[in-house]
């Protein structure tokens, strides 16, 4: 037999157990990272054709073309570049206006989940439109790691209630 003392500890003990649980599952997420990409661009295909990333992460893309000039055209980002051979690539936000600047590489933060693709923006032969990419954007864990830290202490609370109180047989109500 338990005595109250002992009924208090076994709950307590519970919450804490979940709790704890959920800090150490939380401590296994992903913080994002710095990924770098080189992305091959030839008549009428990318290389990698996929590229996978986590929310939060901070892109580089190194962007070279082997034959004729290319475009790079990341959807959902505000992202356009074309690259020619043997030329640095040269770099623009579509919603800034049509100038283009050269730079080194490409870099932003993927900060959207999903699947986005990237296409050739430039035409460079009668297989253009299906010259295409896809960056695959994970989302991070720590939600879905807290959702399943909030929904074991929820179960947690849930079957320390139903333990202390009950229903006889005559619908008598104890405690």
């Amino acid at each position: 037999m338990i005595g109250k003392a002992g009924s208090a500890v076994a709950p307590a003990f519970l919450i804490l157990a979940c709790a704890a649980a959920g800090y150490f599952i939380g401590n296994g997420a992903e913080a994002p990272t710095d990924r770098t990409f080189h992305v091959v661009a030839r008549k009428y295909a990318f290389d990698p054709p996929i590229i996978h990333v986590n929310r939060g992460d901070r892109i580089t893309v190194y962007l070279t073309s082997l034959d004729v000039t290319h475009g790079f055209y990341l959807e959902g980002y505000d992202i356009d570049a074309k690259i020619s051979p043997d030329e640095k690539p040269q770099f623009r936000h579509p919603s800034e206006g049509p100038g283009f600047k050269e730079v080194e590489c490409i870099q932003f933060v993927a900060d959207k989940t999903g699947k986005f693709r990237y296409r050739c923006s430039c035409t460079c032969g009668f297989m253009h439109p299906f010259m295409m990419g896809e960056m695959v954007v994970a989302p991070n864990h720590p939600f879905a790691v807290g959702l399943g830290a909030a929904v074991g202490l929820l179960l947690a609370m849930i079957m320390v209630g139903a333990g202390k109180t009950g229903v006889g047989k005559a619908g008598e109500t104890y405690a």
